[in-house]
């Protein structure tokens, strides 16, 4: 019973340590925090805001290799019992042009289901492409190869920063923007990114680990699916 009580008493000391780091600290910057907002535009307009949040973690491991983790959660405003997201560890080889995995170290999935599994997997891929724009002032190619899945891209400088936008080549009704800004050590820091199928766009905006964790990481289901290191 006192071995219980200590491990539980260690897990709220452990969380609350966490709860007060500041994002500059984890993994060396490598941690990004993200809210998620939606948007129906339909006969009539929709907007959901604050319904899930996502974290990233990115780590270069030499030339041509990264392993990235993301876990992202978030709920259909209009069926509250209905869950989206996934937890996934990726080891991605790339190069100028292109990104594939290399291993898969754990995948979990809730609510998507078939080739979504595989299409959140190359979204992955992008993501990560796109982090690693943020260190340079060259623009990418205009097109990705994403596990199979040709992107192309276009980018625009605007008054705030830069516009990438990414449209696969055999997806109809489906894109994607990423909005850069500049960055405080490194030419663009990404602010946020959007995706939008049919009607619906679902977009991810970056936030610190205070606010994200104080909102969501005590609160299921954000708690088991984006926090917990089970």
């Amino acid at each position: 019973m006192y071995i219980g009580r200590r491990s539980i008493l260690l897990k709220y000391c452990f969380s609350f340590l966490l709860l007060l780091l500041p994002v500059q600290l984890w993994a060396d910057g490598l941690w990004q925090f993200y809210r998620i907002n939606a948007q129906y535009r339909g006969a009539v307009k929709k907007s959901f805001s604050n319904i899930g949040c996502a974290l990233a973690w990115f780590n270069d491991m030499g030339p041509g290799k990264a392993q990235v983790i993301t876990h992202v959660c978030a709920i259909n405003p209009d069926k509250k019992n209905e869950v989206f997201g996934f937890r996934v560890n990726l080891l991605l080889g790339f190069n100028a042009d292109s990104t594939w995995v290399i291993d898969t170290l754990y995948s979990e999935f809730s609510g998507i289901h078939g080739n979504r599994q595989k299409e959140v997997q190359q979204l992955i891929g992008l993501w990560d492409l796109m982090r690693r724009r943020t260190y340079y002032q060259t623009p990418l190619g205009n097109l990705l190869n994403l596990s199979g899945q040709v992107m192309s891209l276009k980018e625009r400088k605007v008054r705030k920063g830069l516009e990438i936008n990414c449209n696969p080549a055999n997806r109809r009704g489906f894109s994607g923007k990423y909005f850069l800004q500049p960055g405080s050590n490194k030419p663009w820091e990404i602010d946020k990114f959007r995706f939008r199928s049919g009607k619906v766009s679902v977009s991810l905006i970056k936030d610190t680990n205070q606010a994200i964790s104080k909102e969501f990481r005590f609160k299921e289901p954000f708690a088991s699916m984006v926090f917990d290191n089970k």
